[in-house]
């Protein structure tokens, strides 16, 4: 039933190399597993490299999972790749682990913290990752892909400095029950039916960052619950919208199938607002402008025309600060 089994304490594996590969996977009496630590507080995996195939489930145990330097391979467990608390996944560590039934990685209740690390998860008839948190920093890469929902989170989610791509066959890339933080990153969440690509309870904040997310007419590409806040970067949501039940804030790229529009945005309450254009091309202009006496030119309607042009409908959304900028130099040139 199992390969390696500790019933409590602190576990650790330093420096070795240990392949698993079972006989009987599909066993109804006790499950077959590569590591069962029931009991335990605490797995460490450091400096090593694991393989398991032919199996029920690869880790199984409610403590603690600290992965550092280390490789880990599960391949195609009939339930769960890896069932844990809290987990860590540090330190350049690579995983590749699939699951069918279950979960590749589930650390329900409990916090996942993938930092400079490489994780690729896939689960053929579940969700790739169940956890309650998610952090994911310091240039890791996620790649997951479920049958349902690929990353179900049950609190919060953050994504820093890294890549995600998430990919749900029957179900949103990305489901969050409370907020996400997305800060100089680029995340792929879609959806291969496109019912929606990122879906989110709470607030979404998004800064500096290259977000893919599908939908379509009838399905929200971006939604949130809470407001929403778009800052630098390009947002690309296909065909459908970016929906929020509160406040939404555009100050980024917002594209439908690469071309910029800003129409399939929309919210059930709240404010609507954008970044403004910059002004201080127009502002330095109208203060030349504004020191000198036009009695002492015979043209000088030319620089009132257009002082009253860059004044006309200001202030202007920043998609529009070319028309800004045309402003400035028309001021420029009338006083030239």
């Amino acid at each position: 039933a199992y390969a390696i089994y500790s019933t409590g304490g602190d576990n650790l594996i330093s420096n070795s190399k240990i392949k698993i590969a079972m006989q009987a996977p599909g066993n109804d009496d006790m499950g077959c597993m590569g590591i069962n630590l029931s009991g335990s507080t605490s797995f460490t995996i450091n400096d090593t490299s694991i393989a398991m195939e032919s199996l029920d489930t690869g880790i199984s145990f409610a403590g603690k999972l600290s992965i550092s330097g280390s490789a880990l391979t599960i391949k195609d467990a009939t339930e769960y790749a890896v069932v844990a608390g809290q987990t860590e996944i540090l330190n350049g560590s690579e995983l590749n682990i699939s699951s069918q039934s279950g979960q590749a990685l589930q650390a329900a209740g409990q916090k996942v913290t993938i930092s400079h690390s490489s994780v690729n998860l896939v689960s053929t008839q579940s969700s790739a990752m169940f956890c309650n948190d998610i952090e994911i920093i310091d240039s890791s890469e996620l790649a997951a892909k479920g049958n349902g929902v690929s990353l179900f989170v049950g609190n919060d989610t953050v994504i820093r400095n890294s890549y995600v791509d998430a990919v749900g066959e029957n179900n949103v890339g990305i489901y969050c029950e409370g907020s996400a933080e997305i800060t100089d990153s680029e995340v792929k969440s879609l959806s291969e039916k496109e019912l929606g690509g990122f879906r989110v309870l709470g607030d979404i904040t998004i800064k500096d960052s290259d977000i893919t997310s599908s939908g379509n007419s009838d399905n929200d590409s971006i939604y949130a619950g809470g407001s929403i806040s778009i800052t630098g970067g390009t947002t690309e949501i296909g065909t459908g919208s970016s929906s929020a039940g509160k406040d939404i804030y555009i100050g980024g790229v917002i594209s439908s199938n690469g071309v910029p529009s800003y129409d399939n945005i929309k919210n059930d309450s709240g404010n609507l607002s954008f970044l403004e254009a910059d002004y201080s091309k127009v502002d330095s202009a109208v203060k030349k402008a504004e020191a000198l006496d036009g009695k002492d030119y015979t043209n000088f309607v030319a620089v009132e025309e257009a002082l009253e042009a860059a004044d006309k409908g200001r202030p202007l959304p920043f998609w529009e600060q070319d028309v800004v900028d045309g402003y400035a130099d028309a001021i420029e040139k009338a006083l030239a």
